[in-house]
């Protein structure tokens, strides 16, 4: 009998790869099985899979078929628990599909299930900038810092900081610097956020300064987001691919296109020689998460104002390996009220699972 947990997993061989990303956003997986009408395994396809797909711009509507691994690991009803372990302990994987003697899919085991853990620990530091002033955000942020503005009824930093705890990411270090008192005394207000540490700027610092004042903190990788992006990023993914990458820094990104409202002529001279009716540009948009090895932020100049896409240029000048990692999950950057307003519906109606951090009030 089939593990009902598994049912949104599931794909037909003419599934495409946005019905994964789909399937992977609904069912909370970072896995997706590809099966016969029978329900016989065909081919998985993984979340590292789907996001080297999106870095190599294949069209959503592509054949599932083509990205998916047709022979993948694999484990059997009939397997002991010993069996089971050893099979992620030899090749390293997090999912394991598992199958009836007949190769039906009737299961799905996850290492975090097996060491009945929770979630996996890794060793490595966060750092929320939630130093600017919010001027785009105006009359909401005239007398309140951005990150206090309420989503849903809760402050948009209460949100982020319920969703990194939920990771199992304890290392959270906040920069302040806007009315960087009220932040510190609304978090104070909660036991959830006793081990939450504050870095204050003296005078603003851009969206790398303030990493220099970390100091001897920093004895692992760190990632950087800004306190006004609401995600469902799947934290655990990104690290694991900035090190099989082996990344020195890694941008998160976003496959995004503009589309020119008009028609488009091509000339040579004064002859036409193609004209497109309103074409379409595709881009990789930054999203304000990155994720960098401690010796990037000896690159940053000590008491500077500096931006994070200076460091990111240097980076790259230096030859260091800066890699970029594709988000397919939910994203939204409160940057104005238009924004604001749209966050707030998508957490009430239940968008690709904030809610359960917006409603998430008093039990911290």
């Amino acid at each position: 009998m089939m593990d009902p947990r598994i049912q949104q997993t599931i794909l037909g061989v003419e599934a495409t790869l946005e019905d994964a990303i789909r399937s992977m956003n609904a069912s909370n997986q970072r896995i997706v099985h590809i099966v016969t009408e029978d329900g016989v395994l065909q081919g998985i396809v993984t979340d590292p899979d789907i996001r080297r797909a999106t870095l190599a711009q294949v069209p959503l509507g592509s054949p599932i078929t083509g990205v998916m691994k047709r022979d993948p690991v694999v484990g059997y009803d009939i397997s002991t628990y010993r069996e089971l372990i050893n099979i992620f302990a030899k090749w390293e994987i997090y999912q394991l599909p598992i199958l009836d003697q007949e190769g039906r899919l009737v299961g799905l085991r996850t290492v975090n299930e097996m060491l009945n853990r929770s979630t996996i620990s890794y060793p490595f530091h966060v750092v929320l900038m939630a130093g600017g002033m919010g001027t785009r955000l105006r009359p909401h942020t005239t007398h309140l810092p951005k990150p206090l503005v309420p989503v849903h009824g809760k402050p948009i930093i209460r949100i982020i900081l319920d969703d990194l705890l939920e990771h199992g990411l304890h290392n959270i270090h906040v920069s302040l610097f806007h009315l960087g008192g009220l932040i510190k005394q609304e978090l104070n207000r909660f036991p959830a956020y006793d081990k939450v540490r504050f870095i204050e700027e003296d005078q603003p610092l851009g969206t790398a300064g303030a990493l220099t004042l970390l100091k001897d903190q920093v004895h692992f990788p760190i990632l950087v987001q800004n306190a006004d992006v609401l995600t469902t990023l799947d934290y655990h993914s990104l690290l694991r691919f900035h090190a099989a990458e082996k990344n020195d820094f890694t941008i998160v990104v976003r496959r995004e296109k503009l589309v020119i409202p008009f028609g488009v002529v091509s000339l040579e001279g004064h002859r036409v020689t193609e004209i497109r009716e309103k074409p379409e540009h595709p881009y990789f948009a930054n999203m304000g998460i990155y994720l960098m090895n401690k010796s990037v932020i000896r690159q940053i100049p000590v008491g500077e104002r500096y931006d994070m896409t200076t460091l990111i240029e240097r980076c790259i000048n230096m030859g260091l390996k800066v890699g970029s990692f594709p988000l397919y999950e939910y994203w939204a950057d409160i940057g104005s009220p238009m924004d604001l307003e749209r966050a707030g519906m998508d957490l009430e109606a239940g968008d690709q699972g904030l809610t359960r951090h917006a409603n998430r009030q008093e039990e911290n």
